[in-house]
């Protein structure tokens, strides 16, 4: 099977919601979070596609074009509000970015990367850059873009997900030292570091290769926890119908739960499978010059 960090989190999370969304594929409602944190990444990838060519009101432009205020008619700020602080973060990342500091050699790169068992460890990266180690050698710098709070250097230190991009590259340049991994958090606009080795990446695959064996059991019992009250499977869960009264989460939204239970009728008649579940494949977005992260480094 096909696991990329997303699901692979999201069965950790709870394993029901991973069966409503990976294996029976049920719809998502539309959140204002996800599309804005999508549209800043958009609206980053396109300014490096070119930098030297693009200015700062092409990306504007770019950006505009993309925007939709239907998203935001629920959020506690106004959608201008939530243009304009996306328009701040592209401004202020502009700003401060040097071409000359480094060479992007990818953005937005998916990789697909076997697995023993016939699974596959899959995602996207962010950004791929050849920069120089302390030494002068020529290395490499994996980043992932942040629009949320500020993280914990102690909490970098411990992210699989980046224990997944650190594999990924390493499997495409394994002569390749001491590759950095940095999340880039884009509202404070700090860039937080770490390192990973093979006792990493060796406590990874464990946990990856133990989850999916749970997953081919069809182990799907839901797993109360408090982000409960944001699923989009709330309104069909028996966890938080039972949960809901004593802990005053949200009420179930009726409109969505038929939608939901529609959902789940027309793919009653076909149900898919938990060991064959494969995720959707984004479209590649690698920058055109090299068409590849594996692309001659050195």
């Amino acid at each position: 099977m096909r696991i990329s960090y997303s699901a692979y989190a999201t069965y950790k999370q709870c394993p029901l919601q991973y069966k409503y969304s990976y294996v029976d594929r049920l719809p998502k409602k539309e959140s204002h979070h996800l599309f804005f944190g999508s549209l800043v990444h958009e609206a980053l990838h396109y300014m490096l596609k070119d930098i030297k060519l693009r200015t700062l009101d092409d990306i504007h432009k770019f950006y505009h074009s993309k925007w939709d205020d239907r998203l935001f008619v629920e959020a506690k700020l106004k959608p201008e509000e939530w243009k304009q602080k996306g328009l701040n973060l592209i401004d202020a990342f502009h700003g401060k970015f040097d071409p000359n500091a480094q060479e992007i050699l990818v953005t937005e790169d998916y990789f697909a990367i076997p697995l023993e068992g016939g699974h596959v460890l899959s995602g996207v990266i962010d950004r791929l850059d050849k920069i120089k180690d302390t030494s002068g050698q020529n290395t490499l710098e994996i980043i992932d873009y942040k629009t949320g709070k500020l993280e914990s250097q102690a909490h970098i230190h411990d992210n699989i997900q980046l224990t997944f991009y650190y594999h990924a590259i390493r499997s495409r340049f394994p002569d390749v030292k001491d590759i950095r991994l940095t999340l880039y958090f884009l509202e404070p606009q700090v860039r937080r570091s770490t390192y990973r080795d093979e006792g990493h990446v060796a406590r990874m695959k464990e946990a990856v290769y133990e989850t999916i064996a749970q997953i081919e059991r069809q182990k799907f019992e839901p797993k109360i926890n408090n982000l409960c009250p944001w699923c989009d499977y709330k309104e069909i869960c028996p966890a938080y119908a039972k949960e809901q009264p004593a802990r005053r989460w949200p009420a179930l939204d009726l409109k969505w739960q038929e939608v939901l239970l529609k959902a789940q009728g027309a793919k009653g008649a076909e149900p898919a499978s938990a060991s064959t579940q494969v995720e959707h494949k984004p479209t590649s977005r690698a920058k055109e010059k090299n068409g590849s992260s594996q692309a001659t480094l050195f």
